[in-house]
């Protein structure tokens, strides 16, 4: 189906066009610095040295989700993402030729000018050239109810240019007047839960070849491909019986290995870190360095993680004792940084917890949100990680419930948990893993 599909096509379409982009900056940054055309010899030397470079930043565009599905949010902030990966893959490049020397290429002048060409062009490429190129006419879809999640998908669909599709909601229990309506705006395309005995009733003045003429669209199916979550109204018994499992051998055990052999990699180069981190806990207010607390692991276990304190207490989970902290200078940056989860590293060594997986809660909380929130405990089924779906998503203080109550986040919050359980692999782990880099280098969250 055309309508709604991640365009693998169109992924490949972009990966061509900003490779070609950094062939044209490469190319340009050469004329520049020599004031004329290289000669061919230099171009061809000058290629070959920054193809892997162009691999590597090819890797930085996937970590800032440009060949990801585009929203209304991350098409406004486009630009701002094009400029910050250009920023990462000049460091990866810096990187790169401080150990790599080749005769005959002089990276230094040459990655400045590049870098400015390259972000002006693919900003030019991306955010102009590339929407005229993939645009085509709207196609008219109709959905079926009115409830929260399909006035969002409402809203996502009429204002996220990138799907082409123009929606209209239809909420009467008509049959003969749901044809007419499909028959004015010449739409085949609708959005209904045909599980649901009302929404069925719908169509008995339909003939057979007329209901076959039309493609229905699951609307939790389109809730998770849009937004990344799965609808909490879908969540029930069944669905976790369908949907989730205890345990996967094969990838439980691959996820094992990839935990250790990071964790000790992450761990020993942590390690510089630590006086510095300490020194300036230290120096801020002459508390204690690092904060313990227990929180709810794997089954609902309790798991004792060491972090660096980053408030000027320790924050126990409760709204009162929130109320008393705030976060200190060194806690802003540590935070933004995610330096303060290094500690936990020893806790993924241990087992207790994952590199990826849904954030390990305070107990008081945990203990709130399961009698608030249905179905809360079965992000438990799983360890809970240093970084996860969901962090990457509520990674501002608006929408984090970050140790205090906050029911609605968190309802929020079980909604990314649990698409992460439905769809958990080692592709998806490594595309958090990636992203995480993103946030930290963009300093986002807190």
């Amino acid at each position: 189906m055309q309508v709604f599909q991640v365009g693998k096509k169109a992924a490949l379409k972009l990966i061509l066009g900003d490779t070609t982009v950094l062939l044209v900056s490469l190319l340009l940054s050469l004329i520049l610095r020599n004031l004329d055309v290289p000669a061919r010899h230099t171009i061809l030397i000058n290629i070959y040295a920054f193809i892997p470079v162009f691999a590597l930043w090819i890797l930085g565009f996937f970590i800032y989700n440009l060949y990801g599905r585009s929203t209304v949010s991350t098409s406004k902030n486009l630009p701002g993402s094009i400029f910050q990966a250009t920023l990462l893959n000049a460091l990866i490049a810096i990187i790169y030729f401080y150990i790599v020397s080749i005769p005959g290429v002089t990276p230094k002048t040459t990655l400045i000018i590049i870098s400015v060409f390259s972000f002006l062009l693919m900003v030019l490429w991306r955010v102009i050239i590339w929407p005229k190129l993939s645009r085509r006419p709207n196609e008219t879809v109709v959905i079926i109810g009115r409830n929260a999640e399909l006035l969002e998908l409402y809203k996502e669909l009429n204002e996220n240019h990138s799907l082409h599709v123009s929606a209209v909601i239809y909420d009467s229990r008509d049959s003969g007047a749901l044809k007419a309506e499909l028959k004015r705006l010449k739409s085949k395309v609708i959005i209904v839960d045909m599980t649901n005995p009302e929404a069925e009733d719908l169509f008995t003045s339909f003939a057979p070849d007329e209901i076959l003429r039309l493609r229905f669209i699951n609307p939790a199916w389109l809730y998770e491909e849009l937004f990344g979550r799965i609808p909490l109204s879908n969540v029930t018994n069944a669905w976790l019986f369908a949907h989730v499992t205890y345990e996967q051998k094969l990838y439980d055990s691959a996820k094992r290995i990839m935990d250790v052999i990071l964790a000790v990699i992450m761990g020993v180069l942590s390690l510089v870190f630590y006086p510095f981190v300490a020194l300036a806990i230290k120096l801020e207010d002459g508390g204690k360095i690092f904060i313990h607390q227990d929180r709810i692991g794997r089954g609902g276990r309790v798991i004792r993680i060491t972090k660096f304190r980053s408030m000027t207490g320790d924050d126990k989970g409760s709204d009162f004792f929130k109320s008393q902290l705030r976060v200190t200078k060194v806690g802003k940056f540590i935070r933004m940084t995610r330096i303060d989860e290094l500690p936990q590293l020893w806790n993924v060594l241990k087992g207790e917890e994952s590199l990826v997986g849904p954030r390990p809660e305070l107990i008081p909380l945990v203990e709130k949100y399961s009698q608030d929130i249905p179905f809360y405990p079965v992000r438990h089924v799983i360890a809970p990680g240093l970084t996860g779906w969901a962090q990457l998503h509520q990674i501002n203080s608006a929408t984090d419930p970050h140790h205090a109550t906050a029911v609605e986040a968190t309802r929020e919050k079980l909604s990314y948990d649990l698409y992460y359980l439905k769809h958990r692999s080692l592709l998806l782990d490594i595309v958090v893993l990636l992203r995480t880099i993103q946030i930290i280098f963009s300093r986002q969250g807190s």
